[in-house]
């Protein structure tokens, strides 16, 4: 019989990890819910509208940080009015396959709720651990990363959450970037555990932003310092 391909050797270790409750947690970036929900290109240039000069230069979070150093509140409206009250369509079944492939601990880097709705589809209900409480319990973090469970998924939407009426949380401008990552903060330090004690499964979002490398860097030294590398 011919090998597999590598891949499918990958998915079906994953499945066994999932199946068997090792700890396993889904990483989900704007991938994910697009195009139900606008993708990066597009909110930049929604947010130049907000500061009125369409040829300013800058990333996203640059961007971000003009538009809500001149509008804040008019950022949070029109976050609303991108993100706010979606109803899974286009995304619907890449949303429910998660669910249903077994992922129990979920890190959205996602503002919208479309994660929720598959949930409810699957008839499961949906915890939110607060990030702050995470750090400073750790032994509450690997409890859920030990035992995930089956009737409940547990969601850290980690830049913030957008529901019908508000904007919450929200980390988008470079300012709220490098606060909400900021060495010895509560966020890098539950990232760095979640990365140490679990497989992380990406989706939707490809990895390579600086503070993603340098969470990774962090873990490759906690390694190494314990000889597991």
């Amino acid at each position: 019989m011919a090998t597999p391909p590598i891949h499918d050797l990958a998915f079906l270790g994953l499945h066994t990890a999932l199946r068997q409750g090792h700890p396993v947690v889904a990483l989900i970036g704007a991938g994910m819910s697009i195009p139900d929900c606008v993708d990066a290109n597009a909110l930049r240039t929604h947010l130049l509208g907000v500061i009125g000069d369409h040829e300013a230069v800058g990333d996203l979070s640059q961007v971000a940080q003009r538009a809500w150093d001149h509008d804040a509140e008019g950022v949070r409206t029109l976050l609303v009015a991108c993100f706010g009250g979606k109803s899974p369509d286009k995304t619907k079944e890449r949303y429910r396959a998660l669910v249903r492939a077994g992922f129990r601990v979920i890190v959205s880097l996602n503002y919208d709720t479309l994660l929720d709705e598959a949930i409810r589809s699957e008839g499961l209900e949906i915890e939110r651990p607060d990030v702050a409480t995470l750090a400073a319990r750790p032994n509450l973090l690997q409890q859920y990363l030990d035992e995930p469970g089956h009737a409940c998924v547990r969601v850290l939407q980690i830049h913030g959450r957008i529901d019908w009426k508000a904007a919450r949380d929200i980390v988008l401008t470079t300012g709220q970037y490098a606060e909400a990552y900021r060495s010895g903060g509560a966020l890098r330090d539950v990232l760095r555990q979640i990365f140490l004690n679990a497989y992380v499964c990406c989706f939707g979002y490809g990895g390579g932003e600086d503070r993603m490398i340098e969470t990774a860097r962090l873990v490759h030294e906690d390694l190494r310092a314990t000889g597991q590398l």
